[in-house]
């Protein structure tokens, strides 16, 4: 009975150091390697942790295999962080001693804003991160980034990437690079949380402005400025209390000599770190008027390279038809010459050339009709638009250019084509009227012979008309003619008033004819 008790109290000693060390292995590994783990995870992580406010948007994957977070953004006193479209894994056996080490990880847009101290008690003691806890990054880089400073200074830049380890009083930047407005710079060395920064290490800058030669800035940045003069003045306290405690017999020379070397040292330090400083400030601010300059001169280049494509490439300012390109490949042209005509062919103009004499009755947006010996059974409706102000010699001829706008919708009216154009000017329906060969002038008095039958033989009688509107063929008769009468055509004999004649055609398709008459 002893001998069975004995061995189920070694059993149970046995399993249950194993169960102890399964169970944390199991959290791990399901908080770890299962997406489920991982959403335990952001959702713990989600929110207020001390001093910092997390968020953490569209998490997906694993700790381990690899994860993907749509939007984490780090509020605290002292930086605002950014990151959108990061990608990235986790080692995880280091976590145990309390390290962060990232193989690696991709950023899409990475902000980083530094903000002032404002209302914090007492002294503040700047770290990077909690005491005994370190980050080791391999690898980490981010497609664009933006860094706002304390006194809202602005710097955007693209492919950023860098490697290092983060301590909570110091960060070891290994290898860096990103490129701001067209310059590429590299960097290592140390960043020292301090009041203010330090900073320690080389940079490297490579440009070349477009059209402009490549140049390199080289630069190395050792110590902290403000250490130093607090260093220097320190020493300088304590000089001039030995040389009074010296003048006083409670200090001895060489406790003086040895402060006044380190003294020197100090000073000496300070003034190369001065000098390292100014020559810095006075390369950056060389490098940024030269960069300034070749931005510049790019924008130019750039303007009259514009330019050139635009004056190469032709465009027309309205939409319409290419009816004239009397050039050919390789032909020389100089400024001014024509290059081709195009128009909206839906609409012409058509240049109807009006003699003299009939210009007195044309109006702005009269009726005209357009015939072409080449389409003989086409008409193509019209307006007249300006009435001409002067008129040129054209041959023999003193005519005024008329421009008429007319409907082409069918596209049957090529371009400098030779028309017949007709102005109806006026028009009258239902009107008596006569062709002009029957009509005589006398003493600016118009007269026709109408035809007497009557008693006896058949006479000629003379008759004064008025006369209104007329066409190329007839005249509107006013008063002194009726509906009806006959009027004798002129031929080889002159009439006179009282002739005898004889009737021998009646020919009355030309009073017909002008019963509308039309100019």
């Amino acid at each position: 009975m002893k001998l069975r008790l004995k061995v189920r109290h070694l059993i149970h000693l046995v399993w249950l150091p194993w169960l102890l060390l399964a169970l944390p292995l199991g959290a791990l590994y399901y908080l770890a390697y299962t997406q489920s783990g991982l959403g335990v995870v952001s959702r713990a992580l989600n929110g207020r942790l001390g001093t910092v406010q997390i968020t953490l948007r569209g998490v997906s994957g694993t700790l381990a295999h690899g994860l993907h977070v749509d939007l984490l953004v780090i509020d605290h006193r002292r930086v605002h962080i950014e990151i959108e479209d990061a990608s990235g894994r986790l080692a995880i056996p280091p976590l145990a001693w309390r390290t962060i080490r990232v193989p690696q990880l991709h950023i899409g847009r990475l902000l980083v804003h530094a903000l002032p101290r404002v209302g914090e008690p007492g002294t503040w003691e700047p770290h990077f991160l909690p005491p005994l806890m370190h980050v080791d990054v391999n690898q980490v880089d981010a497609q664009r980034w933006q860094l706002i400073t304390i006194s809202g200074d602005e710097f955007d830049g693209s492919a950023v990437s860098a490697a290092g380890t983060v301590y909570p009083q110091v960060v070891h930047l290994y290898t860096g690079a990103f490129d701001y407005n067209g310059v590429h710079a590299r960097t290592s060395g140390e960043v020292r949380a301090r009041q203010p920064i330090g900073l320690a290490g080389v940079l490297h800058i490579d440009a070349q402005p477009p059209g402009q030669p490549a140049w390199t800035i080289n630069a190395r940045i050792n110590g902290d400025l403000a250490k130093a003069q607090a260093e220097r003045d320190r020493l300088q306290r304590d000089h001039d209390s030995l040389t009074r405690l010296l003048a006083q017999g409670a200090a001895t020379k060489d406790e003086l000599a040895a402060n006044q070397l380190a003294l020197d040292k100090t000073q000496s330090d300070l003034s190369k770190l001065t000098a390292s400083k100014k020559e810095f400030d006075r390369q950056a601010n060389l490098d940024q008027a030269r960069s300034s300059l070749a931005v510049q001169q790019a924008r130019s280049d750039v303007a009259a390279l514009e330019d050139k494509v635009q004056q190469g490439s032709i465009r027309a300012s309205i939409d319409g038809t290419l009816y004239s390109m009397p050039l050919h490949e390789g032909d020389f042209v100089k400024v001014g010459d024509l290059l081709a005509e195009m128009a909206d062919l839906h609409k012409v103009r058509v240049r109807a050339f009006i003699d003299e004499p009939e210009m007195g009755a044309l109006e702005p947006d009269e009726v005209v009709k357009i015939t072409w010996d080449a389409l003989p059974n086409r008409v193509w409706d019209g307006r007249t638009e300006i009435i001409p102000k002067q008129v040129v010699a054209r041959g023999s001829r003193s005519v005024g250019e008329l421009p008429c706008s007319v409907q082409n919708d069918k596209l049957e009216l090529l371009p400098n084509t030779n028309v017949n154009v007709r102005i109806n000017s006026k028009e009258r329906l239902n009107v008596l009227g006569i062709t002009r060969g029957a009509v005589d002038t006398e003493n600016s008095q118009r007269f026709v012979f109408v035809v007497k039958d009557g008693v006896g033989p058949t006479r000629l009688e003379k008759r004064l008309i008025q006369v209104g509107i007329a066409d190329p063929a007839n005249y509107e008769v006013i008063s002194g003619l009726q509906e009806g009468e006959v009027v004798a055509l002129p031929g080889d004999v002159d009439f006179h008033d009282g002739m005898r004649v004889k009737v021998v055609n009646m020919d009355t398709s030309s009073q017909k004819e002008a019963k509308d008459a039309k100019l």
